[in-house]
């Protein structure tokens, strides 16, 4: 299955790295927080929706005599849904503690009890007419996993993965209202979200992949509460490969008979929320500058389902037999899925920093990599800075090693144009700061 991408507009915080200079704003406002600039938004959380299809096969309950009582099959198609979000970052430096790769996950899965539920008799196979009464099927337990894999679909190490965000909700017994969601930050430079790749036939590079957001610090705050009545959650996780496993236990199920005896879940839509932060350790994996790896993940569902039965069965002429089953006619079912976690854009990034020294204003800055804007005027460009700049103000651009041309219009105060002018040529390096001005700046 193909991942989904949808805009990250639910991010609190992440502030590009231009700052402010003499007094004013520059170039680059926050991407979320104070206001929003669509302009900037081009990175995007990665989502998968998986559907679970249900059967429970028919099976033997009893054979008694000349009785016999055989469960109906019953088949639910997308009974049980998953949807899980990926947030990938990037985090350069030297710091080695802090950079490497982040996978921020969070999600849902929601089992659509009522589609197996029934509370009713079933016909006794035998020659006489009767019937016993089945509650069921009903949710037991419902267990969710989510492990990170390698490109090739290996699990990863603990030597290299870690949790940055500890998995919620933990195990907690003996209470309804659970923690979900979760607040981090993380120290510049970042890099948020996917790598998307303009020309899928070549190699990823510097000329073929989106700059993407990237940013000095980010930081997302997304935590609450969840009330999950008549459930407990345990929540454990591999030692070895950082797996995360999830398990929802039923609770205060009665031993009578009838739906009633059974809490409101066990026929209602189940609705059960995670989140938590994956840590791949700098230069492990795909963990470095200029790497374009990919990793894995694998998503697994596991219910259990379990059925009640009442009744008094004649099994011959003079014999009887009462059936009485609380808990103990169960089925588990196990699915799974692996999906694939696009590539982050690790190419290392540097600064430009573009000062005005005209009497104008400079405004409509684009950044192109070298040659593109000569070559076609209608191409998008490799990045775009807002604003209007007046006399000796300065904008700071954060971009990708590389060489670029900046294109920008001068302007007076009335809005009329004194020219289209390009810096041909910028070289950014890694961690570099380019002090650049108009007086770099050609007429085009």
């Amino acid at each position: 299955m193909k991942p989904r991408l949808f805009y990250a507009l639910f991010l609190l915080a992440a502030i590009v790295s231009c700052g402010k200079e003499n007094g004013n704003e520059s170039a680059c406002p926050p991407i979320f927080g104070e206001h929003l600039d669509p302009g900037i938004i081009e990175q995007e959380i990665v989502a998968y929706d998986e559907s679970f299809s249900v059967t429970i096969p028919e099976k033997l309950y009893f054979e008694h005599g000349n009785a016999k009582v055989v469960t109906p099959e019953i088949y639910v198609r997308k009974m049980i849904d998953l949807h899980v979000e990926v947030l990938p970052l990037y985090v350069f430096g030297t710091q080695e503690s802090v950079c490497g790769d982040y996978y921020a996950v969070r999600g849902y899965a929601v089992s659509h009890n009522a589609e197996v539920f029934s509370d009713g008799p079933i016909k006794v196979d035998s020659p006489y007419d009767q019937t016993i009464h089945m509650t069921g099927w009903y949710m037991s337990s419902f267990g969710v996993d989510l492990q990170l894999l390698d490109q090739s679909g290996q699990a990863v190490d603990n030597q290299s993965v870690n949790f940055f965000v500890t998995p919620e909700p933990s195990t907690t017994i003996g209470s309804t209202t659970y923690k979900k969601g979760f607040a981090f930050s993380l120290a510049p430079s970042v890099t948020i979200g996917a790598a998307k790749v303009t020309e899928p036939d070549k190699d990823p590079s510097w000329r073929n992949v989106d700059l993407g957001i990237v940013t000095v610090g980010f930081k997302w705050e997304d935590s609450s509460t969840q009330n999950i009545p008549d459930q407990s959650v345990m929540m454990s996780t591999d030692p070895y490969n950082r797996a995360v496993q999830y398990k929802l236990l039923t609770n205060n199920v009665r031993e009578e008979i009838g739906a009633d005896a059974l809490p409101m879940t066990c026929h209602n839509d189940q609705r059960f929320d995670f989140s938590f932060v994956w840590h791949v350790e700098s230069g492990k994996y795909y963990a470095r500058d200029n790497d374009f790896g990919n990793m894995r993940m694998k998503l697994s569902v596991k219910p259990v389902f379990k059925s009640n039965f009442h009744g008094r069965v004649q099994t011959s002429e003079s014999d009887y037999f009462d059936c009485q089953s609380f808990d103990k006619f169960s089925k588990s079912l196990s699915f799974e899925r692996e999906v694939s976690i696009p590539a982050i854009n690790r190419i290392p990034t540097g600064t430009i920093s573009f000062k005005n020294t005209t009497m104008y204003y400079v405004a409509n800055v684009s950044i192109w990599r070298t040659g593109e804007y000569i070559a076609d005027k209608t191409a998008r460009p490799y990045s775009k800075v807002s604003g209007v700049y007046s006399t000796n103000q300065t904008f700071k651009a954060m971009t990708r090693m590389g060489e670029y041309d900046i294109v920008y219009d001068v302007k007076t105060g009335n809005g009329v144009s004194k020219g289209k002018y390009i810096v041909r040529g910028v070289s950014i390096g890694e961690n570099e700061t380019r002090v650049l001005s108009t007086m770099d700046g050609k007429k085009l």
